[in-house]
């Protein structure tokens, strides 16, 4: 004898059974469960946009202290040229 909570319907679930009368969430709470999927999805998106900034700014910094050793070095001859001219005076 069929069980009368369950009724079969192609294609539902693995065994192809669903239950009849699936009682349906409450609309709050079905809406609380919405706002966290929502929110979840916000958090997601933050966490990507905040490692995409990351990223750009590490890029930034490793051009910025390159530039700066070189800058450094440029300084370095520049000081060296100046005081060999101004010991040759």
């Amino acid at each position: 004898e069929q069980n009368p909570d369950v009724r079969h319907v192609v294609g539902a679930g693995r065994l192809g059974f669903a239950r009849r009368d699936v009682p349906q969430p409450h609309p709050r709470t079905a809406n609380l469960n919405q706002k966290a999927k929502d929110l979840q999805t916000q958090e997601d998106d933050l966490d990507q946009q905040m490692d995409d900034y990351t990223k750009q700014l590490t890029t930034q910094y490793t051009a910025l202290d390159t530039m700066m050793t070189k800058l450094a070095g440029t300084s370095s001859f520049l000081q060296q040229q100046f005081d060999s001219l101004t010991a040759s005076k």
